[in-house]
């Protein structure tokens, strides 16, 4: 039987050589969020109130219908049509989010919009390059949205715990799977980090609360 191990010593792991962010952030000691520019200049960080987050995922609300949603874009959609993985109609546009390559979804339950998904294409030759990406796209996210809620890693096979080298190896043999999650008051933002089919897949999904609660999604 799958066993999972549950580590809370998140904090200890991101600060290792392999998740090195690309940008750097910082806390005052009044507890304000700051952030380290191109200019090599610090400067304070706007952050979110789940209260005020005035969107879904990027320009629309959650309900919205196909057509509504394809007005707030300004590129054409790559694909629109069924999903059979994500059980819904679904619209693909391809752009570039938080400096990487990236799939837009957005998905539609009963005509409408219930997720939208993330799916970037760090084009990575070595798969422990994974890990600083996934600490770029979090530290983005907190600093819109605040502290994360949640963190998790979990282990399917702890072999590999103790040799951090190995880590990318553990990720791509689907032993090794990270999760952050946020929380506006309409929207639960999870970043996700896991292997499918030998396949790695970085993610961030928004998903409408109202409509995880009332249908269990």
């Amino acid at each position: 039987m799958k066993y999972f191990l549950f580590f809370t010593f998140m904090l200890s792991i991101f600060l290792s050589p392999a998740f090195v962010s690309a940008e750097q952030y910082g806390t005052t000691d009044s507890g304000k969020r700051i952030v380290l520019n191109d200019n090599s200049k610090w400067a304070y960080v706007k952050t979110i109130k789940a209260k005020d987050a005035p969107f879904g995922f990027r320009k629309t609300n959650w309900g919205m219908t196909k057509e509504q949603v394809k007005k707030t874009e300004e590129s054409p959609a790559v694909f629109e049509g069924w999903s059979d993985t994500d059980d819904a109609t679904i619209i693909y546009y391809k752009e570039k989010v938080f400096l990487f390559e990236c799939f837009i979804t957005y998905i539609f339950k009963q005509e409408k919009l219930v997720k939208g998904r993330y799916s970037f294409d760090p084009n990575n030759g070595n798969d422990n390059e994974y890990f600083p990406d996934f600490d770029t796209i979090s530290a983005a996210l907190t600093a819109k949205y605040g502290d994360a809620i949640e963190d998790s890693i979990l282990w399917s096979d702890s072999s590999y715990v103790e040799d951090p080298k190995k880590w990318g190896l553990a990720l791509r043999e689907g032993k090794l799977e990270i999760f952050r999650t946020w929380e506006t008051k309409k929207t639960i933002i999870t970043l996700s980090l896991f292997s499918f089919e030998d396949n790695i897949t970085l993610q961030a999904e928004y998903r409408d609360k109202k409509y995880e609660l009332d249908n269990e999604l």
